[in-house]
Order: structure tokens, then sequence, then C-alpha cells
């Protein structure tokens, strides 16, 4: 399973890498407001880590605030589109890798806050993802975790249906209520919480690790 899981998820993402820019442009209203939020809580000294950072749209805009962050995706092309803005901009604090979630490649403790937007409904196993990314942060550490939450409402269930088809398979479809829910019961506590309207409706949620 998880050797298939893995040639599944890159197959489909690096596929799709050239056009994934075109494709997000798409949720504009909904990321700047994300970004009003997201940029306000990184501070100068924070090491931040970033999965499923695709292209490096979120990553672009963290950088520049922090001391260094280490961004990873399942897929090579993905990273190598990321790496590629990052030398564009002039950007040297940022390391983009390829690297699996489900097994990041960084000590216990590494982190002052991690970033996983947008990318739990489309995980198998959400869980284990969320386990190592409390792994990796400090005591105390962030985690900022902004999700389409494709189960709020029959709107947001068909459109998240449509979009399986063209691949963009949401694995699990929270309602608001059900992702703050899995976040707490997977070992966190939640410090904020905002809904972003979109099509399919964004909560964007800060946490920290229960046990910190």
């Amino acid at each position: 399973m998880q050797k298939g899981r893995i040639e599944k998820e890159r197959g489909f993402w690096s596929g799709f890498a050239g056009k994934y820019d075109r494709f997000m442009k798409r949720l504009g209203g909904a990321y700047s407001e994300m970004y009003s939020i997201l940029l306000k809580e990184m501070k100068p000294g924070f090491n931040v880590c970033e999965i499923a950072c695709g292209t490096g749209l979120v990553s672009m805009e963290i950088a520049p605030l922090v001391k260094k962050l280490s961004a990873s995706d399942i897929s090579p092309e993905m990273i190598k589109i990321a790496g590629e803005k990052a030398r564009a901009a002039g950007i040297t604090n940022a390391d983009f890798r390829v690297m699996d979630a489900y097994g990041l490649d960084y000590p216990d403790g590494s982190f002052d806050a991690a970033v996983a937007c947008n990318v739990l409904p489309l995980l198998f196993e959400p869980k284990q993802v969320l386990s190592e990314l409390g792994r990796v942060l400090k005591k105390g550490g962030m985690l900022i975790a902004p999700t389409f939450c494709h189960g709020e409402g029959i709107r947001s269930r068909l459109v998240s249906r449509i979009m399986g088809l063209a691949g963009f398979e949401a694995r699990t479809r929270w309602s608001l209520e059900g992702l703050e829910k899995f976040i707490g019961d997977s070992g966190f506590e939640i410090r904020e919480n905002k809904v972003i309207k979109a099509t399919i409706p964004l909560l964007y949620i800060t946490a920290v690790s229960s046990g910190n």
C-alpha cells in the first residue's frame, strides 16, 4: 500500500505541476484572505516546516518573513518549479526537498511552526501526517492548517465530487465542525479558527500540540 500510494500521488502531482499555478489562480479571493492571516503569524526568528508545498505559492510568501523555511513535496516536478521560483526571487533561506509527509526527514522538535495548506483532505492517512508534524514541532510550536472543508453542505460536496473526476480526489470530506474535531482528536489544541468564504469553505486553523 505504501509504495502504491507514493507512486499514485507522485505521478498525479508531477503530471499536474505545469498547470498548478494557473489552476490555483481561480482561488485568488480565498487565498488572499488566507495569506493576510498566515503572514501575520510568521516571525523573523522562526524555523518553519511546510509540507505539500507544490510549486511554492505559499512558500514564496512565507520565506521573506522567517529565519528559514524547509519546504517539501512528494513530487519532484513540483519541487523543481518551487526551487526555480526561489532562485529567481533571490530567496536564499528556503530549502526545497522531495519528501513524503508520512515520514519527514527532520529531527524531533526542529520547527517553530508547521504549515499544511489544503493538503489534509487529499491524504490517505491524515492523522499519521499530523502525528509527524507534531513530532517535528518544538514545544509550543504552531500547526497552521488552512483547509477546504469538502463536506460542508450539499454544494461543497457536489463541487468536491466534480473536482474528483479531474483527479483532485478529496479522500476525506470534513464539515467545518468535523475538521476541528479531527485536529483536536489528533493531539492538537486549536487556538484560532476562521471561516473564509469560498465555493468550498476554507477553515483557517492554528493549533498547538496538546502535549506541548
